[in-house]
């Protein structure tokens, strides 16, 4: 089975994993490192949860981070249990990163990021799921961001997400390209706005960055279009 979240750094490359037990609903997640120049994988994470779904996954530094969610069994006779774990690359044991903040059910949320000081994820807040800055290292509240569900990069301490936001004025299933940046106070900022469409024949595939510029990829009808994004 393939995985169903990925984080790499410059020498490893990380694959987190649900695997269906079937007794009872009971799943389990294994988070593996794997050298990127050759070698066999270690086994970071190897636990059993009821009713698992995983989510997004970012490189940390020293630690990796994984959402996911669980529910009790029988399925769905108690609350959702949420939480980012922070699993040290050295193999010692994981622990929740923020385990204050309600993070929203990882089914429905595949990307997670890391600036350097900040978690970037979905939180549950007045019964939607809404992105946030986490701070790692203190409790202070979550900030709701402009990046949005979509593909996201990192370039030094800034994330930049490509997403797809409604155009209304343009009809009730019409869409809009944005490049959002996680850089200017307090929710960030829209970089840049793209051509309008339809939810299905416009969507975002892929983001990259660096120092001279801002690279966007996305599917528009039967065409795959790589853009570079003006700044």
């Amino acid at each position: 089975m393939g995985c169903n979240a990925r984080a790499h750094d410059e020498q490893f490359g990380y694959c987190a994993q649900s695997d269906d037990l079937a007794i009872d609903t009971v799943d389990r997640v294994t988070v593996t490192q794997t050298p990127i120049a050759g070698g066999a994988p270690v086994v970071l994470v190897d636990e059993s949860l009821p009713n698992l779904a995983l989510g997004g996954m970012a490189d940390a530094g020293d630690a990796v981070l994984l959402q996911l969610r669980w529910h009790p069994i029988p399925s769905y006779t108690g609350d959702t249990l949420t939480a980012v774990w922070r699993i040290p690359k050295d193999g010692t044991p994981h622990s929740d990163a923020r385990p204050d903040v309600k993070w929203s059910d990882a089914l429905f949320h595949q990307w997670l990021a890391w600036d350097g000081e900040n978690i970037f994820g979905a939180i549950s807040a007045q019964n939607a799921s809404e992105e946030a800055r986490v701070p790692a290292n203190d409790t202070s509240p979550p900030e709701l961001v402009k990046l949005g569900p979509g593909v996201i990069t990192r370039r030094g301490d800034e994330i930049l997400s490509l997403q797809a936001v409604g155009a209304p004025a343009s009809g009730s299933d019409a869409i809009q390209l944005v490049v959002a940046s996680s850089k200017g106070a307090p929710a960030g900022s829209v970089v840049a706005c793209g051509g309008s469409g339809s939810i299905v024949t416009l969507v975002p595939a892929g983001i990259v960055a660096d120092d001279s510029g801002i690279y966007a990829s996305y599917r528009e009808g039967n065409d795959t279009v790589v853009a570079r994004v003006a700044q």
